[in-house]
């Protein structure tokens, strides 16, 4: 029992799930047909009852005129026995009664021993009255019934009443059915564009990843391109410097050796200064110690032994600043010699150090390269694999959205063929193309979701370009995060994807 429930559950719930919105207006159609036919046989009920009514009326009114003639003929028959004497002096009964009750009038007297008697004028006239009254109320009723019965006109009046209902069942079963096909409609033009969207949205992505291929394709042209410039313009300024650095120690050589030359000469004037002051000295010390050996008075000799050793005192002070002047001016020359030497090692080291310089530059700008192509790799490889996986969702969705329009469209030819099927009965309008609608809708924008079968440059143009599709909103959506990757994109990048 559980398990009929649950079958019975789920079939009832597919069935739901496969109505469209406007299964109500097909009910109603079904509903609307169905009172349309109760109300035919509520007709056919009531015509079947016309005739027996009918009948019944000309009975009637057939009886109203046979009850008027005999009227008649029992007014004229009254009288006329009134007039002769044809009334028993005895019951006062009328010839012309007895012989409607088949009895003989004469009999009649001999039995009660009575006579006729006639009737006087104004019996005469007041019977005459009676019956002229019942005779034209029977007449005002013949009058009447002949315009017609009451009840067969209530009927047909009913009929009328009835045949208006349906024919305002007719309109609404009508207006059912153009309204089954507007929401539909708006129903599938909705779900058209939320699945094309999505379709799109999935293509889109896959054509975002192609372009990313295309341009890291290009990329590794820019790249090494970029390093053959780079490493011509790196090599040409290691050099540049290289030789600009010759030059300054070159430079910076003749500078020291114009430095030597001017110590050397400062040293040369300098120690011939000093030689000359020295000369000078002993001389004065020569002339002092003449001096001391001529003077006889003591006095004096300390005076000139005094002078003569400050002389002498003046000597060694001048000589060991002549030395220590020579030893100032050597060192100053040899490390002005030194530096010369150094800045000689330096451009030997120059010449010699240029073509590795430039060796490892190469090597640095050859491995960053590398990087960066390796890095394009890598990143060429995600998008390929990006790339797959958006497409295979591209085609994975729209074949699912193919299927649900398939069975869109069959339910709607399905709900379309029961509410013909119920029209038909009846035989009112209807509207009836909504699931060619519905196709021709489908088929207007398929093309719009088939452009990523196109090649690149087609498809960024139909993304990127005024076509027919880009007017619809569901394309703009759909391909919005194409265009967010285009604006993102460098000019030159942009202008490798369109070409």
């Amino acid at each position: 029992m559980k398990s009929i429930l649950l079958i019975f559950f789920f079939a009832f719930h597919t069935v739901l799930l496969a109505q469209t919105v406007g299964i109500s207006e097909v009910t109603a159609v079904e509903s609307k047909v169905t009172l349309y036919e109760n109300n035919e046989e509520k007709i056919n009920q009531i015509r079947q009852k016309i005739p027996e009514l009918e009948n019944q009326w000309r009975n009637n009114i057939s009886n109203l005129k046979s009850e008027i003639a005999t009227l008649n003929k029992e007014r004229d028959n009254l009288i006329a026995d009134m007039k002769v004497g044809a009334r028993c002096s005895q019951c006062g009964g009328w010839k012309s009664d007895f012989e409607k009750r088949g009895e003989n009038f004469e009999k009649h007297l001999g039995d009660v021993k009575g006579y006729a008697v006639p009737a006087k004028t104004s019996e005469i006239e007041a019977t005459r009255k009676s019956f002229s009254e019942k005779i034209a109320i029977k007449k005002v009723q013949l009058q009447n019934l002949e315009k017609g019965d009451k009840e067969i006109l209530k009927q047909y009046s009913e009929i009328e009443e009835i045949k208006k209902t349906n024919e305002t069942l007719c309109r609404e079963i009508t207006q059912h059915s153009k309204n089954y096909e507007k929401n539909v409609l708006n129903d599938a033009y909705s779900k058209h564009n939320i699945w094309f969207e999505d379709v799109l949205a999935s293509g889109t992505k896959a054509l975002i990843e192609s372009s990313k291929k295309t341009l890291i394709r290009v990329k590794k042209g820019w790249l090494e391109k970029e390093y053959s410039e780079k490493s011509i313009a790196e090599l040409k300024l290691i050099k540049e410097k290289n030789v600009l650095q010759q030059e300054k120690n070159k430079q910076g050589i003749a500078e020291n050796e114009l430095k030597v030359s001017d110590l050397e000469t400062e040293q040369k004037q300098r120690t011939e200064y000093l030689q000359e002051e020295l000369d000078e000295l002993f001389k004065a010390i020569s002339e002092v110690e003449d001096k001391i050996k001529a003077e006889n008075n003591e006095s004096m000799k300390d005076q000139l032994n005094d002078e003569n050793e400050s002389l002498n005192k003046k000597v060694v002070g001048l000589r060991e600043k002549m030395a220590a002047y020579i030893v100032k001016s050597k060192q100053d020359i040899e490390g002005i010699k030194e530096k010369k030497k150094e800045l000689s090692v330096e451009i030997t080291q120059l010449i010699s150090n240029l073509g590795k310089q430039q060796e490892q530059k190469t090597k640095e700008l050859k491995e960053e390269l590398d990087q960066k192509l390796a890095d394009l790799k890598r990143l060429e490889s995600e998008s390929e694999i990006a790339y797959k996986y958006q497409m295979s969702e591209y085609d994975k969705k729209l074949n699912q959205y193919k299927q649900k329009q398939d069975i869109f469209i069959k339910e709607i030819t399905r709900e379309n063929n029961r509410m013909l099927l119920a029209v038909k009965k009846i035989n009112c309008p209807m509207w009836n193309e909504t699931s060619g609608k519905v196709a021709l809708n489908w088929n207007k924008k398929l093309p719009c979701v088939n452009i990523f079968s196109f090649p690149e440059t087609l498809m960024i143009q139909e993304v990127l370009g005024t076509s027919a599709c880009s007017n619809e909103s569901f394309f703009q959506n759909g391909t919005s995060t194409y265009k967010s990757f285009f604006e993102g994109l460098q000019a030159e990048e942009k202008r490798v994807l369109v070409k």
